[in-house]
């Protein structure tokens, strides 16, 4: 179906005028739409993963327009939210469509001066605001001293990928009233954040433009169809409110936004280590190779295991095979006192035959064969069970005469009403405790983790609260220390570049902490951390060499497609990423996470 675009409205019809001189948010609330940032829910998705948002988190969304982003927070966690906004009109949309619910609460306030106590909320929402708030480093100063120590703030700015024109930028403020610097990327971003906060998480995604055709689909929708807010207006305000705003909609969404795919990593060279580029450009080796420091991932391997057991005196390093099974690491590793965590039965022979003994290696993953099961159960592996399918296997396994060593693994909540997709359930715990009963079978410990790579121990304390009297149980029944197994997700320089990593000790203390509050001792509990890349990440670097050079839709080397290195030619130059984007014009989007400092510098990170 095609669509035609109306001519200009004539601002001497009545009502026309008002509805082409509203502000933006104004605007907004008389069509009865939602400001969203970018990215839509699939950013406030991220917000509340990342951050880890919970029912009793407290929440800024600051200069929420109609509160999309609020609203849809609250709906995942049930976190109570108090919107602010500078359009009283926006406001009252916000609280028409909160409904009456006393968790929403919204009032007319400038960011730049906020009428909220200090240390109040534990999360803000600041979307892209902040690229359009006049007075930004108030604005920020303002977040800070309402964050409790310790909150963070949630954005998802954008920006160019490279300087527009001068006459794309005079078309964006003509459509939103806000003109942008074009000038301002990610590095501007980072530096202006870093001056009270520190990142903690944070991805990107494509944002792809839209056509011409699409964005006329989405605005008629929007404005002819079935609008409450519209209801009655005369046709040419009708019009008015489609011209309008099909023209923020064509010149917000056709800008390129954000670095290529590839960019990032010529930029972020800097994650590979000195020694490592030097070694590289000098080696004379057909490539591909990988190479490693590996006095300097013993070193690492050592100043962890130290940290954690400060904290626990049972305590076991189990090193993630799915990183690097190279023989090279892996047996490194187990000179250091690391036990070995496989996912599959390749892995768990290959641990085998590097050294490690069966009470030594921990068996996980979410897919385990009949055969590698019953292999696993006769060596004395012990087992994480993914799923009741598992269990029931394993129960099978001890009716037959043989003694499984068996821990489950946990789901771990993604808000309010989601689960991550691998572990038990709360009801398919207690079923899989009643199955192994039935057979004889103990419960050993737990197994769980974040899918994250946080900079403090949050996440792993969450998951700790949302199991606490089913550990407990555990615990009180427990002929031995209760295994909790906490898995990985500790991070590496490429996973916040730029920022400064915690020192191990703040994570060990951080989950001590946690356990003890739970009624969890430390000393009853034997921890089981899983790290990978955070040992080895930083102290090797795969070498390729660029095969061939085509403008299609990714550039390919040697290394093959399934590898994500830096890719170096002989200058050591980081190629573009193994897949890439389409040669078009691509926004893209960054959703941080970023907490209350900056934080100071604590020496080593082994203290």
């Amino acid at each position: 179906m095609l669509f035609r675009t109306p001519a200009a409205p004539d601002p001497s019809q009545p009502g026309v005028s008002a509805v082409l001189n509203k502000p933006y948010p104004d605007f907004v609330a008389f069509l009865g739409q939602h400001n969203t940032p970018p990215g839509a829910f699939r950013t406030i998705d991220e917000w509340v993963r990342l951050a880890s948002v919970e029912r009793d988190s407290r929440i800024l969304d600051l200069a929420c327009t109609t509160g999309y982003s609020g609203r849809n927070a609250h709906e995942l966690t049930g976190a109570a939210v108090h919107g602010i906004d500078i359009s009283a009109d926006a406001v009252e949309q916000a609280r028409v469509y909160a409904a009456g619910n006393r968790r929403l609460t919204y009032e007319v306030a400038d960011a730049a001066e906020l009428p909220l106590p200090d240390d109040h909320f534990s999360h803000v929402l600041g979307g892209c605001n902040f690229g359009f708030i006049q007075e930004r480093d108030r604005a920020l100063d303002e977040v800070h001293r309402v964050l409790q120590p310790g909150g963070l703030l949630c954005t998802a700015t954008f920006y160019y990928r490279q300087r527009p024109p001068e006459s794309l930028l005079d078309q964006v403020a003509h459509a939103i009233g806000v003109r942008p610097d074009g000038a301002r990327d990610r590095e501007f971003w980072d530096g202006f954040f870093s001056k009270k906060f520190k990142l903690v998480n944070g991805v990107q995604h494509d944002i792809p433009p839209l056509g011409a055709r699409k964005v006329t689909r989405i605005v008629r929708k929007s404005v002819y169809g079935r609008t409450p807010a519209l209801a009655g207006v005369s046709r040419s305000v009708r019009d008015a409110c489609f011209h309008r705003l099909h023209e923020t909609r064509r010149d917000t969404r056709r800008a390129p936004l954000l670095p290529r795919a590839g960019d990032r990593y010529l930029e972020g060279a800097s994650v590979i280590a000195e020694n490592l580029r030097t070694r590289a450009v000098s080696a004379r080796l057909p490539t591909p190779f990988y190479l490693f420091d590996l006095p300097a991932i013993e070193s690492t391997t050592h100043a962890m295991a130290e940290a954690w057991q400060d904290e626990f005196p049972h305590f076991t390093l189990a090193y993630s095979y799915k990183t690097n099974a190279l023989p090279g690491i892996t047996t490194l590793l187990r000179s250091c006192g690391a036990a070995a965590e496989v996912v599959s039965g390749a892995e768990l022979a290959a641990a085998f035959m590097d050294g490690f003994t069966p009470d030594e290696i921990y068996f996980d993953g979410p897919v385990k064969l009949q055969q590698e099961l019953t292999d696993a159960v006769a060596a004395g592996v012990s087992v994480q069970a993914d799923s009741l399918a598992e269990v029931e296997e394993l129960a099978g396994l001890a009716r037959q005469g043989h003694a499984p060593r068996v821990c489950l693994r946990l789901a771990v909540r993604r808000g309010r009403r989601r689960w991550s997709r691998f572990g038990l359930l709360p009801d398919e715990f207690a079923e899989a405790r009643r199955t192994l009963g039935k057979a004889g079978v103990p419960v050993r410990g737990v197994h769980f983790n974040t899918g994250l790579h946080p900079l403090d121990p949050t996440p792993y304390r969450s998951v700790l609260r949302q199991w606490r009297t089913h550990l407990q149980e555990l615990l009180a029944q427990a002929p031995e220390p209760l295994i909790i197994d906490i898995g990985g997700g500790f991070p590496a320089t490429s996973c916040a570049p730029g920022s400064e990593l915690p020192p191990w000790s703040v994570y060990a203390r951080g989950v001590a902490e946690e356990c003890r509050s739970l009624g969890l001792p430390p000393k009853e509990i034997r921890m089981v951390i899983e790290p990978g890349r955070s040992l080895v990440e930083d102290h090797a670097v795969l070498v390729a060499s660029v095969a061939v050079r085509k403008k299609r839709l990714r550039r390919l080397g040697d290394a093959g497609r399934r590898h994500k290195p830096c890719a170096i030619d002989q200058r050591l130059a980081p190629s573009r990423r193994v897949r890439g984007v389409r040669e078009r014009r691509v926004r893209r989007l960054r959703v941080d996470v970023l907490r209350v400092g900056p934080l100071r510098r604590t020496g080593s990170r082994a203290a």
